[in-house]
């Protein structure tokens, strides 16, 4: 169960924020703490509200963040407990929410809407057994309440139905703005059926403030709304507020603090297609007008002027392209529209991520085309928790028109309004409308036309041009992925990389003879296709000097590595195999392949994203990236395959296929590794390279559990260079493979420290003198494990006294969340 009772953040912080349908709701809930995303930053729109999460909401509401949070009650059900039981508790204690029967609570069960109204007319002050909210007919009173306070205001579900969180952050917004209500006198009687309630009592709203600065929005009409009482710095702006792109709005802040700002009307008139062809005349009628009339034009939040808006006016006076949205507003709520908001989205591709650190929130470094005759702007950041590298995005920048205007990256990165996902659409492209040299207008892909959204606006690099302006830029037949916005094409690139490379292979060794029944030689090489499987392939040189040789300028015996696989053009049926070197291009003109080693023995773990390479310095995991597990060869080869980062040892020298784009990135699309790894453990442990014996599978050695000090005998490859603390993986044969833990330089930071000289005691702290390099300075070390691994077994019971009282020590600490775990003596002389 989601427990909401996480980090506040805000809802653009979200990384499902894009599923949010009440944003403005579920943003004033969130910075009033009430509802919250799980521990992945999600907010989980579309999931149904629980009854723990309900008693959570009204709790914070009441009692607000920090003092619903400090409860610690018990609830008086028998399935309740955990993070929810104070809310659950707080509630019943209050008459809010009841239990279900048998002594239970039914914390994971759903709400209803009315169930969920219920509670918030409580919290409103509505009392259940006067208003009719108990009984046969309580669903019926509650619609009723509901509806006149405005609870169900904007709701888009019947209140029969389950409510989800999204639709229960906008009814606990609207109870925010609903008024407090209080009851005096009253009999309390029983009906037939036995329900107890109260007759005769009269309600009445509570009073509120007369001062304007102390209501929420400056309406001073004395009476108490929900958030004036228990949120009285939340605030509305009821000022002439606009929101990033002047559609008219509310700005909401609380605590001094902007929360956001929302659009408060709905706008007359959407146009997402034909913009470019709305008349002036079509205007008129959108507009509401009775006479010729001017109205104000926004360009992606910038006033531009204005256009004069005449009856049966076939004038097409709209600036812009193909792509864009026009909206038609009335700010002054005359009847009659009096402002054109429109909004034009920029093709960009995200190039780098970089995540949160303490100091500065995750941002993402965009490329940015803009229709300056395929201009590109690079390094333009822009703060978000959404989208990964290499997604395409639309990017809505204000200060500046979607024109021929000049921008650099600082300038842009400052006036970003919004980012979106671009929509898309791939498949094979079957026609193309332009001719060769001329600009192309549209595409057929899948057999739907697409227009281009402007002249120059599509840039994203394809075959043999980087942009949209030749018809002979396209393959016919071949697939190609198009960028959209409104339906309208804003750029597309050709194939995938993972489709460009279909013809690279891996080849397991060099080349071998079959000999038939003829007794006829023939050359074949084992090769592994990229989707893992294997085969045996003719190669095309099967006589004379260049037998068994590979395709190269200058032939050479086939070696292990990946090559390229191409039907030989004198006999389909043989195949010439050049080796993938150097990087090169391919059929896209912004992508290039090449080989390259890993450099170092690595651990990949599941969120691993980059791995160090020989001369490529770091290559980018992702989910298309395939681990290749290749062991053996010819009849005793065994392949499998993973897709993505995994738990797996990569060994130094691991042969590595990569893409490389424009801007140097370098894209892992194949790793081959040997036998695949039975289990990798992030656990750190201690290995002893010195020899203690062999067996079939290899030799040896000592390894220490660093919590409990237990010795185990394990099998590793001989020669093993890891001594000290480590990781390991361990293989179908039980041989274990290490990657050893680094050494930091940081006073008390994490890793491994090593003593030179005995240690001084303070107590259960521990330092070393500072002349040495351990970086160990009054640290926490009373429950460290102390291993002796001296060889003399009279240092078995060895303790921080006696490293203290030592005339010699050689030692290694490890230091997880600066406290010392571990301590392995290697040597001690004591005093």
């Amino acid at each position: 169960v989601m427990s909401m009772s996480l980090v506040t953040i805000s809802n653009a912080a979200f990384k499902d924020a894009d599923k949010i349908s009440n944003k403005e709701a579920v943003d004033v809930m969130n910075a009033l703490g009430v509802l919250e995303g799980d521990e992945n930053q999600n907010f989980n729109a579309k999931d149904n509200l629980t009854r723990a999460q309900a008693a959570k909401i009204i709790c914070v509401m009441l009692l607000g963040k920090t003092a619903a949070d400090g409860l610690n009650l018990k609830a008086n059900f028998s399935d309740v407990s955990g993070w929810a039981e104070s809310y659950i508790a707080y509630c019943a204690s209050q008459g809010i929410v009841a239990g279900v029967g048998d002594g239970r609570f039914d914390p994971n069960g759903k709400l209803t809407g009315y169930q969920f109204a219920k509670m918030l007319l409580v919290a409103l002050g509505y009392k259940a057994d006067v208003e009719g909210m108990i009984g046969t007919d309580w669903q019926v009173n509650v619609a009723k309440l509901a509806l006149n306070t405005g609870l169900s205001k904007d709701i888009d579900v019947a209140l029969s139905n389950v409510i989800t969180r999204d639709q229960a952050a906008k009814m606990a917004f609207n109870a925010l703005t609903a008024d407090m209500v209080k009851y005096s006198g009253g009999v309390n009687v029983s009906t037939g059926d036995g329900t107890k309630v109260t007759v005769d009592s009269t309600r009445s709203k509570v009073e509120g403030p007369s001062a304007a600065g102390d209501n929420y929005n400056n309406d001073i009409d004395n009476v108490m709304q929900f958030c004036e009482q228990y949120f009285p710095k939340l605030k509305k702006d009821t000022g002439v507020s606009t929101d990033d792109f002047n559609r008219p709005a509310t700005k909401w802040s609380y605590n001094s603090k902007t929360v956001g700002t929302y659009a408060n009307i709905k706008p007359m008139a959407t146009w997402t297609t034909g913009i470019q062809d709305i008349t002036e005349g079509d205007l008129y009628k959108a507009l509401n007008f009775s006479s010729n009339g001017t109205v104000a034009i926004f360009e992606n939040g910038v006033q531009n002027g204005t256009t004069d808006v005449n009856k049966g006016d076939s004038g097409k006076n709209l600036a812009g392209y193909k792509g864009a949205t026009i909206e038609a507003y009335d700010t002054n709520d005359d009847g009659k529209g009096d402002e054109l908001v429109i909004s034009y989205p920029y093709l960009a591709q995200v190039t780098k991520v970089t995540e949160a650190t303490k100091s500065a929130d995750r941002k993402v470094t965009l490329k940015v085309w803009n229709d300056d005759g395929g201009a590109v702007i690079t390094d333009v950041t822009y703060e978000t928790e959404k989208f990964a590298k290499d997604d395409y995005v639309l990017v809505y920048a204000g200060d500046k028109m979607a024109t021929t205007e000049a921008w650099n990256a600082t300038q842009m990165s400052a006036d970003i309004l919004k980012v979106e996902a671009a929509e898309t659409v791939s498949g094979k492209v079957s026609s193309v409308s332009g001719t060769n040299g001329s600009g192309v207008t549209a595409l057929t892909v899948g057999g739907t036309k697409y227009t281009l959204a402007g002249d120059k606006m599509a840039t994203n690099g394809l075959t043999d041009s980087d942009k949209l302006v030749k018809a002979s830029s396209f393959g016919f037949k071949t697939t190609y992925t198009l960028y959209l916005s409104n339906g309208y094409v804003m750029g597309a690139e050709g194939e995938s990389v993972a489709t460009d490379i279909a013809n690279i292979v891996y080849v397991t060794d060099a080349a071998f003879e079959q000999t038939d029944s003829y007794g006829t030689k023939t050359y074949y090489v084992q090769v592994v296709n990229l989707d893992g499987t294997v085969e045996n392939v003719k190669i095309s040189n099967q006589s004379g000097a260049n037998a068994g040789k590979d395709n190269r300028g200058t032939p050479e015996a086939f070696a292990a590595g990946f090559y390229t696989k191409t039907a030989n053009a004198s006999d389909s049926k043989k195949y010439d195999f050049v080796p993938v070197g150097a990087y090169s291009r391919i059929n896209n003109t912004s992508i290039y392949y090449g080989t390259t080693t890993t450099n170092g023995a690595q651990t990949m773990k599941t969120d691993t994203t980059k791995l160090n390479l020989t001369g490529a310095s770091k290559g980018y995991v992702s989910d298309t990236t395939r681990v290749i597990f290749v062991d053996g060869s010819k009849a005793d080869l065994t392949v499998s395959m993973a897709t993505g980062a995994i738990k797996q040892s990569i060994a130094t020298g691991s042969k590595v296929l990569v893409s490389k784009d424009d801007d140097g990135n370098y894209d892992i699309e194949a790793i081959i590794v040997g036998a695949k790894k039975v289990s990798v453990s992030d656990e750190v442990v201690y290995i002893d390279n010195t020899v203690k014996g062999s067996n079939e599978n290899g030799t040896e050695y000592n390894m220490y559990n660093i919590e409990t000090g237990e010795k185990t005998v394990i099998t590793a490859a001989s020669g093993l260079t890891v001594n000290g603390f480590a990781t390991y993986s361990v293989d179908e044969d039980g041989v274990y493979s290490f990657t050893a833990v680094g050494n930091p330089n940081a006073d008390n930071a994490d890793g491994i420290h090593v003593l030179t000289a005995a240690l001084t005691k303070k107590g259960t702290l521990i330092s070393e003198d500072d002349d040495n390099d351990c970086n160990l300075n009054d640290i926490e070390a009373k429950n460290a494990v102390i291993i002796n691994n001296t060889g003399n077994s009279d240092n078995d019971s060895l303790s921080l006294s006696d490293l203290a009282d030592a005339t010699a020590l050689a030692a290694v600490a490890y230091v997880d969340d600066e406290v010392v775990t571990c301590i392995v003596v290697t040597s001690i002389t004591k005093a």
